[in-house]
């Protein structure tokens, strides 16, 4: 390390130490941010399982505006519209996420902390799916060919209202991916900077191993061939 205290460089070591709390800042940001994401895909796959109910009800709906059902055929359709409408409330009200609950209330707002500073932020607000949200909960297509038109164009209408939600939270789960990819080679760059200021310059290192260890290597062979030079001359007196 260059740098081990304020007293090897009190400037560099203020910079690092605010690079270091940029650096876990973004870290937990990129946390907040898969928070965020998951918490979208949960309730994005809850809105799928409520599409398909939707568009069954839909389509028994279209079966009973038929002329040709007779009262008794309709009546047997509205079971499973019934039954369809109960699983359409039942995933509202338990969707939930980290024991929240999603999709039950007429709106659940969530702020998201995606950046080292607080001002950075990303709201996602999920809007309600009980049948009473969608308008759906008194649906009925067992009494005659009217209701059932007039079913069509309730179910028509939840149908639009969960697109609206389903594509919030596509936006907002798409914005995200871009943040959690941007605050990662922040946070990156700001590691390689931090390493920069505090740890020794390798090659600069290596250079002067290398010199002293030349130096060394000199020294040693000066005093070797001094330490010769006495026996050279008692050679030669004897």
């Amino acid at each position: 390390m260059r740098i081990n205290s304020a007293a090897d460089d009190a400037g560099g070591l203020g910079i690092a130490t605010n690079m270091t709390a940029q650096i876990r800042g973004l870290n937990q940001a990129i946390s907040n941010a898969n928070d965020g994401i998951s918490m979208a895909q949960v309730a994005e796959g809850a809105l799928n399982e409520t599409d398909d109910a939707l568009q069954r009800i839909r389509e028994l709906a279209v079966q009973s505006a038929n002329g040709s059902l007779s009262t008794t055929d309709r009546q047997n359709l509205q079971v499973e519209v019934s039954a369809l409408i109960s699983e359409i409330q039942r995933i509202a009200t338990s969707t939930e996420y980290n024991g929240s609950t999603l999709m039950s209330t007429e709106g659940t707002s969530v702020t998201f902390f995606v950046g080292a500073n607080q001002s950075q932020t990303i709201s996602l607000t999920i809007k309600g799916a009980r049948t009473t949200d969608l308008g759906i909960s008194l649906v009925s297509i067992g009494t005659s060919a009217s209701w059932a038109s007039s079913a069509i164009t309730l179910v028509d209408t939840a149908l639009y209202s969960v697109s609206e939600i389903r594509a919030t939270l596509g936006a907002v789960q798409n914005r995200l991916d871009m943040v959690t990819s941007v605050l990662a080679t922040t946070a990156q760059n700001l590691t390689e900077a931090r390493s920069n200021i505090m740890d020794a310059n390798v090659a600069a290192e290596t250079t002067n191993l290398t010199r002293s260890a030349i130096i060394q290597q000199a020294g040693v062979a000066v005093l070797a061939q001094a330490n010769q030079q006495p026996s050279v001359v008692l050679s030669l007196l004897g």
